[in-house]
């Protein structure tokens, strides 16, 4: 995935810019490529975490992706979809609540 990193990205950017273009078209064409700017981070999961901890926490439930085990506050992972050795992402969609024991 990595090798091919350089093509998707931009790729994939780019439909989501022209998608986001037909939903709402008040905003020029540039403020979807600006949000969509490409940030080299260091691995967190604390957003992902913040939002299981408060639905856990109003007792609501928050199963693994991988196995539908219910998860307990402060025992679970949070599993990259597309793993972070091979594209740094942290996008909420690449952030998946999962249990410690899964093996991914």
């Amino acid at each position: 995935m990595s090798r091919y990193a350089c093509w998707l990205e931009p790729a994939i950017v780019n439909e989501w810019a022209e998608l986001m273009q037909g939903y709402e078209v008040r905003y020029d064409h540039s403020v979807y490529w600006q949000a969509l700017q490409w940030h080299e981070d260091r691995r967190d999961t604390s957003l992902i975490r913040d939002l299981v901890n408060d639905r856990l926490g109003n007792r609501q439930p928050v199963h693994c992706v991988w196995s539908n085990t219910a998860l307990k506050p402060e025992k679970y992972a949070v599993d990259h979809c597309f793993p972070w050795s091979r594209w740094s992402n942290n996008d909420l969609w690449n952030l998946l609540p999962s249990t410690v024991s899964t093996p991914t």
